[in-house]
């Protein structure tokens, strides 16, 4: 008995040591707090810096109301429209209407709002279904560069995943 306690404790102790543990270094500088946010726009009425800052601490709730601070950021359509669209619109799955609609095309693309992290984890939710139907190469938006074209995360290859300053 206590042979076989031993010898789990030693291939315990081995399967342990093999372990490579790799740190991820992430730096929280840069995220404000919702009160911080909140005061913020209060003091610059910044509704688009504002909503940006809340989808970053996944404050959803807060990112909607933001948006409404602002009514010239609000469009408000008439009746007549919503009626229109009742009318002559049928519900159907987004998701299978669009692999659907890939199949006839080489290029699809997606436009969201940047405030709406549902957004682009609903296009990530599409990657599997469209990589089946041979589509290959991903283009984003506001990743890794300034405005001048510099790098300001070259570190991002090397390290495989994106931090809060890879971009949004």
């Amino acid at each position: 008995m206590n042979k076989a306690i031993i010898l789990i404790l030693v291939l315990i102790s081995i399967s342990c040591n093999r372990q490579i543990i790799t740190p991820i270094n992430f730096d929280s500088r840069g995220y404000e707090f919702k009160d911080e946010i909140l005061t913020t726009l209060k003091q610059t009425g910044e509704v688009g810096f504002s909503a940006t800052n809340f989808s970053f601490v996944s404050e959803h709730e807060l990112l909607l109301k933001t948006m409404e601070v602002n009514d010239s950021v609000k469009q408000v359509l008439p009746d007549s429209i919503w009626t229109n669209i009742a009318v002559n619109s049928t519900n159907s799955n987004a998701k299978d209407y669009i692999l659907n609609k890939a199949k006839e095309h080489d290029i699809v693309m997606f436009n969201e709002n940047h405030f709406i992290p549902r957004h682009r984890n609903f296009v990530k939710s599409l990657l599997p279904g469209l990589y089946n139907l041979g589509y290959r190469y991903l283009a984003l938006e506001a990743i890794g560069m300034l405005g001048d074209g510099t790098m300001y995360d070259k570190d991002l290859m090397r390290r495989t995943y994106p931090i809060k300053y890879t971009g949004h």
